[in-house]
């Protein structure tokens, strides 16, 4: 009979599998595998890239001040502490789905072992899908610190071990505030938008930040010692991270000890009240106040796009995940009023031009067109069914209305901050009714079309076994495959306008973009009605 540790070991290695392999190639044939191997690559690849960049520009910043090499030392600790914080709030957001939702969990109880195994198996699946982040962003700073820095074996090895153990002590801070959460607002019925309120919050200061790296670096170099003492004294592992990377080994131990021992403690207790936690977390409410009134009927497909509504709004994990691009891109358009050259300042940086005035139009139609796309709802719509996917199946509805249900809600979602973006734009900067209606019709046209790709992608690539929503949202083959192909989507209206904006008329340019959108829409309609129907139909609770 296996013992209760080997049983603890076997549901901690499963969680790690699931964590590294959500997406399950067995079965699948080698060139289908290979495709996806070869696009999770490309997403590292560019996660790093990203990484690289931002790395060197800040190595860059300070090289040829005077106190350079003592400054040197403090950048690593900047993207450790940035990649904490990071680490921290998504956990916040995403913990409680993992540690006390997850759809195992039942029959993890029911089994011969302690709720410390079930927890800690949890929380690892948890710290890897961190760690993936961790590596993306800190390899790249390792290996340009160490390429300014004087070479020291010991200090190499502290960064090693900094890089894995990093995202323990975030995900635990992050895991007990969204335990706290649970509790905290288990008979709050508004809790989900409070989350969304708290999160775009975060991620606006957030994205504020690189958006004034320059002018940051600049701050940066010239208070270090006074910032230095802040993270220290914010996050006190930024300061054991600082000495293992100029080589003490004391502060190396110090560091895994002060990341490791607390997850131990905090697991074990929070174990013990697992039990309330699940429950606080799975809480639910209804209307008591219910009247006798006349009957209501609608159309199945405003009752299918009800329920859409409903199980959208009722993930805050979900809306984080697709509406907040448009969201900070609002954030940005109500900036514009406040402060026009500042909004267009931060226009110029992310463009890396110095004059964009010429293809001002070209920008914020690109911008808008690229955060509508990315807001689509539709890559996880299918998946996020899971073991309820039969109640589609069964109900009076033809697969056409779920599908255009499923769609609305990236139209009702988007479609009105699309709007309220073109209307600030258009009363900002003074733009004509006719370059404002192209600012409307060529992001509306493409958040249609991303809508539908998501639609397809996710019928051919679908995860209805999911224990967590996590797994769906964040993981799943059809997330990824989804996003390169809203990107290629944007691009594809995109690039041949700034391309020829010079040699041809505006005009024609957007002309030809929106013609081009309309094609698509009606490829990707088409092929939604003949091969998603028919895939649809196939589908089990095992795909």
């Amino acid at each position: 009979m296996i013992d209760m540790k080997n049983k603890a070991i076997i549901l901690v290695k499963n969680a790690i599998r699931t964590a590294l392999t959500n997406a399950k190639f067995t079965g699948e044939n080698t060139k289908k595998k290979y495709l996806f191997i070869g696009l999770y690559i490309f997403l590292v690849i560019y996660m790093g890239g990203f990484s690289f960049a931002m790395s060197f520009l800040m190595f860059d910043t300070v090289r040829e001040q005077a106190s350079a090499e003592a400054l040197l030392p403090f950048i690593p600790v900047i993207m450790f502490f940035v990649t904490s914080v990071f680490i921290f709030a998504t956990s916040i957001f995403s913990a409680s789905g993992v540690l006390f939702n997850a759809k195992d969990l039942e029959m993890q109880l029911a089994m011969p072992i302690s709720h410390f195994s079930i927890l800690s198996c949890k929380f690892m699946g948890l710290y890897f899908m961190n760690l993936i982040f961790s590596l993306m962003i800190l390899i790249p700073n390792c290996i340009i610190y160490f390429v300014y820095a004087p070479f020291n074996a010991v200090a190499l090895i502290g960064y090693i071990v900094a890089i894995f153990i990093a995202p323990f002590l975030p995900t635990l801070l992050g895991s007990i505030l969204s335990a706290i959460m649970t509790i905290a607002l288990r008979k709050f019925r508004m809790k989900n938008i409070l989350i969304i309120l708290a999160s775009i919050a975060f991620f606006v200061v957030y994205m504020q930040f690189f958006m004034n790296i320059q002018n940051s670096m600049q701050y940066i170099t010239q208070n270090t010692e006074a910032l230095f003492n802040s993270f220290s004294s914010i996050y006190f592992p930024s300061l054991f991270f600082y000495k293992s990377i100029t080589g003490s080994l004391v502060h190396i131990l110090l560091y895994i000890a002060t990341s490791l021992i607390p997850v131990i403690i905090v697991i074990r207790i929070m174990a013990i009240y697992l039990s309330k936690f699940i429950a606080a977390a799975n809480q639910s409410f209804v209307k008591s106040n219910y009247k006798l009134t006349e009957q209501k009927t609608s159309t199945k497909i405003k009752a299918a796009t009800k329920k859409e509504l409903t199980q959208y709004f009722s993930s805050a994990l979900y809306v984080l995940n697709t509406a907040i691009m448009l969201i900070l891109l609002t954030v940005g358009s109500i900036y514009s009023i406040i402060s026009k050259s500042g909004f267009i300042n931060i226009l110029t940086q992310i463009i890396e031009e110095n004059d964009i005035s010429e293809m001002f139009l070209m920008v914020l139609i690109s911008a808008i067109t690229i955060t509508a796309c990315m807001s689509s709802t539709t890559a996880h719509s299918i998946s996020i069914e899971g073991s309820r996917l039969w109640i589609y199946k069964s109900a009076p509805i033809d697969e056409k209305n779920i599908f255009n249900a499923k769609i609305n809600v990236s139209m009702i979602i988007g479609l009105p901050l699309i709007f309220i973006n073109v209307v600030i734009f258009t009363f900002v900067f003074d733009f004509s009714v006719l370059n404002m209606l192209f600012m409307i019709f060529i992001p509306s046209m493409a958040l249609y079309v991303a809508a539908i790709t998501g639609l397809i992608v996710n019928l051919a690539m679908p995860k209805l076994n999911w224990t967590n929503e996590a797994m769906v949202i964040k993981q799943s083959k059809s997330a990824l495959v989804s996003m390169l192909c809203y990107i290629s989507i944007a691009l594809l209206i995109i690039i041949p306008g700034f391309l020829l904006f010079k040699i041809i008329d505006q005009t024609i340019i957007l002309s030809g973009a929106s013609l081009l959108l309309v094609v698509l829409f009606i490829i990707l309609r088409k092929v939604l009605f003949t091969y998603g129907i028919n895939k649809f139909n196939t589908l089990t609770i095992d795909s």
